[in-house]
């Protein structure tokens, strides 16, 4: 446990240190918040990619209320973005040689034999 005396040294060393420790701790929450809205952005974006790579809508069809697709935009709603396709997905699918993988995870052979 801290000392009162302890205690008086720690805040001299802060007032020394932080002259406006509210400031401080207001930069350090900015800073925080501008680096999660940065991230949400990027997976924002991100999921809109993806989403014109399969031809799904951004809400993925979804979103019964959705003003574009009224919840039927899910993947192969629409011709995929050729380039986008290329880029996201044709990778993914030449991984498992152009099969589907099964829902656990591994590919079929041709017949459904793995």
């Amino acid at each position: 446990m801290i000392s009162t005396s302890e205690l008086a040294q720690v805040e001299a060393l802060l007032a020394r240190v932080l002259p406006d420790p509210a400031g401080f701790v207001q930069r350090v929450l900015e800073e925080m918040v501008g680096r999660m809205t940065a991230t949400d952005e990027g997976l924002t974006d991100r999921d809109t990619l993806l989403a014109a790579a399969v031809g799904a809508c951004d809400c993925w069809g979804e979103d019964l209320n959705c003003p574009i697709c009224s919840g039927e935009g899910a993947p192969g709603w629409a011709q995929p973005n050729a380039h986008l396709y290329a880029e996201y997905v044709a990778p993914a699918v030449l991984r498992y040689g152009a099969r589907a993988p099964e829902p656990d995870g591994h590919p079929t052979t041709e017949g459904g034999i793995r």
